[in-house]
């Protein structure tokens, strides 16, 4: 064997040795995005829940604000892996769930995903909500 097919040999069963130490260490990620469900809230006066289902892009969403709850399933988004952004791709639609709640109660909301943490961040510009995994 000459002596560029072993260093490529080498290389090659390095990188599956360290994909498998980092399998079994139970930090080997797949992908960046979020999946499953986040539950949080914020003083006991604004909860909620995601459940998110990346294979769709689309995420059902519970929220319950002083009292008033509302929910939303099947929601569109796009999601920017650089910096974790989950952009509602439906809001500005007239007949969308999520958007007409938050225009009905003059309400923007930036989501995004800290994949470190793995937590979700409902910034609504008066409170911010976080999400983390449900237990």
């Amino acid at each position: 064997m000459n002596r560029g097919m072993a260093q490529a040999v080498y290389a090659t069963l390095l990188l599956i040795c360290l994909l498998a130490a980092h399998s079994a260490a139970g930090i080997f990620i797949v992908d960046s995005r979020p999946s499953g469900e986040y539950c949080g809230g914020y003083m006991s006066l604004v909860n909620g829940r995601i459940t998110v289902h990346p294979a769709t892009s689309k995420f059902d969403i519970s929220l319950d604000v002083f009292g008033e709850k509302y929910c939303c399933k099947e929601e569109k988004y796009s999601y920017n892996e650089t910096t974790g952004q989950m952009f509602l791709d439906g809001v500005n639609d007239p007949n969308d769930c999520l958007g007409t709640i938050l225009r009905d109660n003059g309400l923007k909301l930036s989501v995004t995903y800290l994949q470190g943490e793995d937590v979700i961040l409902l910034d609504f510009d008066v409170v911010t909500v976080k999400l983390s995994r449900c237990s």
